[in-house]
């Protein structure tokens, strides 16, 4: 959440297509990959360690997963193209 406000902090300021954007994306990406290791860890120690009603928990671990995996997804491919134009941008400074 705190970097998802400092990105929208850096496109307040107009410095959309920066280094800091690039790296707030990331740190979103790798967030979100790690909140869904975590998720898949505690859903499978619920299935091998819990007895009882086990469906709805891990019905809920799932859907949890798949969102935090859309947003690394959404967070990585927006990092790449974030980057491509920062390159491009630094290029062009440089030529002119």
């Amino acid at each position: 959440m705190y970097q998802a406000f400092k990105l929208l902090i850096y496109i307040d300021k107009n410095k959309t297509f920066s280094e800091g954007s690039v790296g707030a994306l990331k740190v979103m990406k790798f967030c979100a990959t790690i909140i869904s290791a975590f998720i898949i860890g505690g859903i499978l120690f619920v299935a091998v360690f819990l007895d009882g009603d086990r469906a709805g928990i891990i019905a809920l671990g799932l859907y949890f997963t798949f969102a935090s995996s859309v947003i690394a997804t959404f967070a990585g491919v927006l990092q790449h193209l974030v980057k491509e134009v920062v390159d491009i941008i630094t290029e062009n400074e440089l030529i002119v």
